[in-house]
């Protein structure tokens, strides 16, 4: 079962979050809700509302919970991110140690290999992780570029 309140898709539920997005029409006999959607007006309530102040206080508290839920839903997916991207982190940095520990390794190589794991990383950290000077890792990484 999902966590969602609403069946809006993501697209959907943000674009009725905004205000500006209803409108209250009057149809002569009563007031009707609309939403835009899509680039388009539809109507969004089949309720038929005697009074406009009743219809405006239908789509305040409506378009409230509905910022609510996509701020919720945000936050969830933010933070199913912020772990994945972690947990994919740790990996790449215990590679990292295990390319740094082979000791039958040349250092060439286990630069070049570090680097196209993480090409973020700094010269100070490959030269604390491979116990080399700067220097070295500087003209290793000069000899990549070639």
């Amino acid at each position: 079962m999902s966590d969602y309140i609403t069946s809006w898709s993501d697209s959907h539920l943000r674009q009725l979050s905004v205000l500006t997005n209803h409108k209250i029409i009057y149809d002569g006999y009563d007031y009707r809700w609309l939403h835009f959607l899509d680039g388009e007006w539809s109507i969004h309530s089949v309720k038929f509302f005697k009074g406009y102040k009743q219809c405006y206080n239908w789509i305040r508290s409506t378009v409230y919970r509905w910022g609510k839920e996509i701020a919720s839903r945000d936050a969830k997916k933010a933070s199913r991110q912020y772990y994945t991207d972690m947990f994919q982190d740790l990996e790449v940095t215990k590679q990292i140690y295990d390319i740094s520990k082979e000791h039958n390794a040349k250092t060439f190589k286990k630069v070049k290999q570090i680097v196209e794991l993480k090409p973020s990383i700094s010269k100070s950290e490959l030269s604390d992780l491979l116990d080399v000077s700067t220097r070295s890792i500087e003209r290793y990484l000069e000899k990549l570029k070639q």
